[in-house]
């Protein structure tokens, strides 16, 4: 199943108010995504000054704010805007902290009201459709299953969108920079990204179905022990019923590593490419710039949205 048939059967969940509640919380991370891309520029004064402290005198905008704070010394400048930045990054960070709140409390919310929804669904049925009825299977499409979509769904439906948000407007802003070097970082994580997901989709859709599979025979055959535990004890099969319940979960388990490693190997190739394109445009820039004062501030400024970028596109993945 695609990204884009994921996100619609998601979307196909959710109530006229919940879709409300959705949309804003999709524009409060476009509201994230260009304070990232703030953050990310606002790096490049500190490293231009620090690499040239004579620009607070050539540069018109640096040299007003020097000189309407009344500084004297260019240290204490440098030192001040510093900090400045720091605590500007420090806030950022902070109004990150609070979007991921209210985007997990829309998640686990939608994990009520789902579950709500399944229960009341069951309770205006009439006895006789529950006659026939697995309860322990009801009761694992009710909460387990319920779960599992919130977990393996919803929520990365939600990281999909901040973190593409995120990534979208910081790629835009280094196109504005330099066109060549913003495609180079691009070109190299997002190609490897893309080559990674569709190399990996098809294998961790198989898993996520057997796992589901595994995951079902489970609670079937721990509620068939315990519901027939006094039988078992008069028969003295107790062997047998834990060997039908060991396989499943044997499985079970297997795939859970499976699927944990494959979601987390390909972090590992993304910052080890990432790592050689910052190297990359490291000496392309000293090359062309032939003096590494006056390419630090660009090296720096990639560096930090590489340094951004790479957790958004594992994340993705």
């Amino acid at each position: 199943m695609s990204i884009a048939h994921t996100l619609r059967d998601i979307t196909g969940l959710l109530e006229p108010s919940e879709r409300i509640r959705a949309a804003r919380l999709v524009g409060l991370l476009a509201v994230l995504a260009a304070v990232e891309v703030a953050g990310v520029a606002s790096i490049a004064p500190l490293l231009l000054i620090l690499g040239d402290p004579q620009i607070i005198t050539t540069n018109k905008i640096i040299n007003k704010l020097f000189v309407d704070l009344g500084f004297s010394s260019y240290n204490s400048f440098i030192i001040f805007f510093a900090i400045g930045t720091l605590v500007f990054i420090c806030l950022i960070a902070v109004f990150r902290a609070v979007l991921h709140y209210v985007k997990f409390l829309y998640a686990n919310e939608h994990r009520h009201r789902i579950a709500t929804r399944l229960l009341n669904a069951s309770l205006d049925r009439d006895y006789r459709y529950f006659l026939d009825k697995n309860v322990a299977e009801l009761t694992k499409t009710m909460l387990v299953e319920v779960d599992e979509l919130v977990e393996n769904a919803v929520v990365p439906a939600l990281v999909l969108v901040a973190q593409g948000l995120m990534a979208l407007a910081v790629v835009l802003f280094l196109l504005a920079i330099d066109p060549l070097l913003a495609l180079l970082l691009t070109a190299s994580a997002g190609g490897m990204f893309a080559l990674i997901y569709v190399f990996t989709r098809e294998v961790l859709g198989r898993i996520g179905r057997e796992r589901l599979k595994a995951n079902g025979e489970r609670f079937k055959a721990s509620t068939d022990v315990l519901g027939g535990i006094k039988e078992l004890k008069v028969l003295g099969r107790e062997g047998t019923f834990l060997a039908a319940y060991s396989r499943p979960s044997k499985r079970y388990c297997a795939y859970r590593t499976l699927s944990g490693v494959l979601a987390e190997t390909p972090k590992y190739v993304i910052e080890a490419v990432g790592f050689a394109s910052i190297l990359l445009i490291s000496i392309y820039l000293v090359v062309q710039q032939e003096h590494l004062a006056s390419a630090l501030p660009v090296i720096g400024l990639y560096a930090f949205a590489g340094f951004r970028l790479l957790p958004a596109f594992h994340k993705v993945y």
